[in-house]
């Protein structure tokens, strides 16, 4: 075998070990509560007409 066929010693092409755990990890805050905007949304006159034509 020639010594271009032989793989290299420097590891290329392969994953880096991370030392870690395969936990997922845990979902970011955000700075601001989205509850009462996403409340205000949902009973904004508009959509509640468009959920009353839908009814």
């Amino acid at each position: 075998m020639s010594a271009r066929a032989e793989r290299s010693a420097k590891g290329q092409g392969e994953t880096l070990s991370e030392a870690g755990s395969d936990e997922a990890l845990r979902p970011r805050h955000e700075p601001e509560d989205t509850g009462p905007g996403l409340l205000g949304a949902v009973l904004a006159r508009e959509n509640m007409q468009q959920a009353w034509k839908r009814v």
